[in-house]
């Protein structure tokens, strides 16, 4: 994939899934993010994995169910 830009997918496998019924349905995340890893064409996604973040900050993104839930 040379001279193209690489699509950034951010991914960590401890992404939670099905806390409450407006979230994807149990292993969705993870099911879509393994055929996009291993078969996409070679360098097609700069996979990205985030550090872990203080509990704080992720107060600043989501409400505080989500947070506890996971």
């Amino acid at each position: 994939m040379r001279g193209k830009r690489r699509f950034p997918l951010w991914y960590h496998p401890l992404t939670p899934t099905a806390f409450t019924p407006k979230h994807a349905s149990p292993g969705q995340v993870r099911q879509a993010a393994q055929p996009l890893t291993t078969n996409a064409p070679h360098g097609a996604f700069n996979v990205r994995t985030p550090n872990a973040i203080q509990r704080e900050v992720l107060h600043l993104a989501h409400d505080a169910t989500y947070v506890e839930a996971f």
